[in-house]
């Protein structure tokens, strides 16, 4: 089976309104993501994420192949390294680092199908938040009813005043990758990626 995600970007009331309602009493983890690229942003042009994520003191080298023609779908390559020091199998083939991403995360494990993830992203000196859902291919509509789910709460409690309008943000899928990479040109002295 193939893994699919989707992202909705949150404000932070309506973060909050839902770390409270579903995920009550849930500790986080605390992951970060270490991002690489040539010095001219060459593999954010064609679709591929690299980096190195550091969570539970383990860290993997990540390659993301990111789909153009199925918006949801990544194929993912990892492989250890020893910590995120441990950076030849990027800077070997011109990568440098560009910066980092801390993520607070809050999971729900639905079924060993589903997963449901609360984050709180910190780069640059911004913070966003997002729900991102990963499951495998043939539940999306168990998966969209528990983001309708999400929505209805969020309109009962006054932070939404539409349930389709936070349905519709499924469909503009903007990656942790992505917005980095738009928030360090923005800091970046204006330089287009």
């Amino acid at each position: 089976m193939v893994d699919k995600r989707k992202d909705i970007i949150l404000s932070m009331p309506e973060f909050f309104v839902l770390k409270n309602h579903f995920f009550p009493g849930e500790m986080p983890e605390v992951i970060i993501e270490y991002f690489y690229d040539t010095k001219d942003y060459e593999m954010k042009r064609i679709g591929i994420t690299a980096c190195i994520i550091e969570k539970d003191e383990c860290c993997l080298a990540c390659i993301m192949e990111h789909q153009k023609e199925w918006n949801e779908y990544s194929i993912i390559n990892t492989v250890p390294v020893n910590n995120r020091s441990d950076d030849e199998v990027f800077t070997e083939i011109g990568l440098v680092c560009q910066g980092k991403m801390t993520t607070i995360r809050y999971n729900k494990r639905l079924s060993e199908y589903e997963e449901i993830f609360l984050d709180q992203n910190v780069y640059f000196g911004k913070t966003d938040y997002e729900i991102e859902v990963v499951y495998k291919d043939g539940f999306e509509k168990h998966i969209s009813s528990e983001i309708i789910c999400y929505a209805v709460h969020l309109f009962r409690e006054g932070v939404n005043n539409s349930i389709d309008c936070f349905t519709e943000r499924l469909k503009k899928r903007n990656s942790k990758s992505q917005r980095f990479f738009e928030r360090k040109a923005k800091t970046n002295g204006g330089i287009a990626l």
